[in-house]
């Protein structure tokens, strides 16, 4: 039986050959490219829509003054998809009519880090961050409501001795 040599160097391939697979290659690779983004673009569909419709239960708490429940369904549909400002938006504003004002302060601060110079969005962030900073100044200004202090009690004045007669 006859064992290959190791030492010896492989007939190099002809070049028609090995340009075909190389175009092959590079065909397969770009063919890749081109259909893998399609079922992320499905999945990026699907999370916008469900995005939205978590969103809109969001809506439907805050406009029934449930804030809190709002603010946690807006914080939800951010995290599904981080790519519509508003949804921060409403979690600032949601925190802010609980009276949370150092969550809604964190979420505007965010948003405005988020959105690029210039966009129009940024100057309602702004007042409302501005806003709730002032509400929140307010808040802390006012003396926390506790119970009510008892009534002093005055000493009854003992009544004059009455003289003999």
């Amino acid at each position: 039986m006859l064992l290959p040599n190791h030492n010896q160097r492989r007939r190099p391939r002809s070049l028609p050959r090995l340009w075909l697979r190389s175009v092959a290659l590079v065909l397969s690779a770009s063919t890749a490219a081109v259909s893998a983004p399609v079922p992320l673009a499905v999945a990026a569909t699907k999370a916008s829509s469900e995005a939205a419709i978590v969103a809109k239960q969001a809506l439907q708490y805050y406009n029934g003054q449930q804030w809190a429940m709002a603010a946690e369904l807006y914080r939800r549909a951010y995290r599904i998809d981080p790519t519509k400002p508003e949804y921060l938006f409403g979690v600032g504003r949601a925190e802010q009519r609980a009276g949370r004002y150092k969550e809604a302060i964190l979420a505007f601060e965010t948003l405005l880090t988020i959105l690029p110079e210039g966009d129009g969005f940024r100057a309602k962030v702004q007042r409302a961050l501005d806003e709730t900073r002032a509400q929140q100044a307010e808040a802390q200004a006012k003396p926390e409501p506790g119970p009510k202090p008892e009534p002093e009690l005055k000493p009854e004045p003992e009544p004059e001795p009455k003289p003999e007669p």
